[in-house]
């Protein structure tokens, strides 16, 4: 099984003073100041890891060539990125920076709460080195737009902003140096995904439910709410589409799916409490992160499934982490705030970003809700154009079942793997137990009369019975635990079925 997870990033910038608002990313004055390390070397090793409890991180071995801050010419430093690919496994980091075996690089380094380093900014914070068109070094990035320039110049400027200080560490603390569970070397680390995923939950006329873990203590309790609420309404107000966007009752703050393996809540929180997203630095840099985690497993209904000639992964859960201070920044005010949650929710409903170009040319991209900036013109949480098109183009009204029996089937075609059971070694015994419930549920539509169909129907409950004795011999732990709820769940749904059937 492969499982994926996707994080998108929404950038903050900041207004100038005057009537209409200027956006400008991250100044090269406050990416120094927030930098712990400031290097140019070489890539000499990249490698990934898949770390116990599901994570996966990729670690970039640098050779310093030169320290401009916090670190020493000559040493070699571990920087440490969320994400890679670890055998037919993969997470994905949209916006992270990328790294090639060999490239020479500018890098701009932060130090993690746990020690290790990443790089500053995400892709803001890595420039590649490499010879002019007169030979002369140049650094170059491409994200927010291309930013060229001579490299002794850059250096010149940044020595100049550089603070005295920084950080000895070489990067190989923390999760850094975590013992990997299965670790492979990799030419490069890219931010790429090519596995579209979405909830299959809407196909069943289901809501997909997102609770609130805390609030943001700037904005107060009523704008927090307002902010999920809002940008709840604005997905599933789509004409012509299938998703529902629930919420559901408060929860807790939870490790996102940014940083660790899934645990089955879909969170919105604010404040960042477990300090997963870079601060910002007098108002730029990054507002939030939100984004999911999803699994493929091709030919099996519960985890692949064909929507307009693409073919979809299974979202199994989403997560949004607001960052921490934005209430003191001018520019974003609450209706902004509600622009920010509802483009994170985007991320976590499976949809990228409609543009990655600060210049881009296309009105309708430049308009979106998921285009890669922050609009801060007080739109809120609305959807435009894009963002509608790419809705019904992932879940269609049309793919939602027509009945309350063709639910049934397509919430039985969801099976009974658990969150929980992600890693986790399984035997086959209850899924053979469950495929034979699975079967009799698809049958019921089909069948002409109500005595058949109640016949079907019980059948399912019997092998539903069997599927959770099997559970409990079978599967122990958290595992088995989830297994048993998603058993009971459906017992409870055909159970109110078959009461249906005159």
């Amino acid at each position: 099984m492969r499982v994926v997870a996707l994080v998108g990033v929404s950038w903050l910038w900041q207004a100038q003073p005057s009537a209409a608002t200027v956006l400008v990313p991250m100044s090269d004055e406050a990416l120094v100041e927030s930098s712990d390390a400031i290097v140019v070397g070489r890539v000499g090793g990249i490698t990934t890891a898949g770390l116990e409890g599901g994570r996966v991180v990729t670690r970039i071995t640098l050779v310093v060539e030169r320290a401009l801050k916090g670190a020493t010419a000559g040493s070699s430093l571990v920087v440490t990125e969320l994400g890679g690919r670890i055998g037919a496994r993969a997470v994905v980091v949209l916006g992270a920076p990328e790294y090639a075996t060999g490239e020479r690089v500018l890098a701009f380094l932060r130090r993690r709460a746990d020690g290790s380093l990443e790089t500053n900014g995400l892709a803001l914070g890595k420039y590649q080195v490499a010879a002019g068109a007169d030979g002369a070094p140049l650094a170059r990035r491409t994200v927010p737009q291309v930013d060229e320039r001579p490299l002794a110049a850059f250096l010149g400027r940044i020595v100049v902003l550089a603070r005295p200080g920084g950080t000895a560490s070489d990067g190989r603390s923390g999760i850094g140096v975590a013992p990997p569970v299965l670790e492979t070397a990799t030419p490069a680390f890219t931010f790429l995904g090519t596995t579209p995923s979405r909830w299959f939950d809407a196909d069943c006329g289901d809501p997909v439910t997102f609770s609130l873990g805390n609030v943001d203590a700037g904005y107060g309790d009523a704008a927090s709410r307002a902010a999920l609420a809002q940008s709840a309404a604005a997905w599933t107000n789509v004409e012509g589409a299938s998703f529902i966007l629930g919420v559901g009752a408060d929860g807790a703050p939870a490790v996102s799916v940014l940083s660790g393996p899934p645990d089955g809540r879909n969170v919105v929180q604010f404040e960042d409490p477990f300090s997963e997203v870079q601060d910002v630095v007098n108002c730029t840099g990054i507002l939030a992160r939100g984004g999911f985690s999803a699994s493929f497993v091709a030919d099996d209904p519960a985890f692949s499934k064909t929507v307009g000639g693409t073919t979809f992964g299974r979202i199994v859960e989403g997560d949004v982490t607001v960052n921490q201070g934005l209430s003191a920044c001018p520019n974003i005010d609450a209706v902004s705030l509600a622009e920010v949650v509802a483009h994170e929710l985007g991320h976590a409903i499976g949809f990228g970003h409609s543009s990655e170009d600060e210049a881009e040319p296309d009105p309708v991209l430049a308009d979106a809700l998921m285009f890669f900036l922050i609009h801060a013109d007080g739109r809120g949480a609305s959807v435009r154009q894009d963002d509608v098109a790419a809705m019904l183009a992932g879940y269609p009204e049309s793919l939602v079942a027509p009945t309350p029996l063709a639910k049934l089937s397509c919430r039985f075609d969801l099976g009974i793997f658990a969150v929980s059971c992600f890693n986790t070694p399984l035997s086959a015994v209850p899924f053979v137990r469950f495929g034979k419930a699975r079967v009799a549920v698809a049958r019921v539509a089909a069948a002409s009369t109500g005595k058949k169909q109640k016949k079907l129907l019980g059948k399912a409950l019997r092998f539903l019975d069997k599927t959770d004795r099997a559970i409990t011999k079978k599967i122990p732990g958290e595992c088995g635990v989830g297994m048993h709820g998603l058993v009971a769940d459906l017992r409870t749904r055909a159970t109110a079925a078959l009461a249906g059937i005159p």
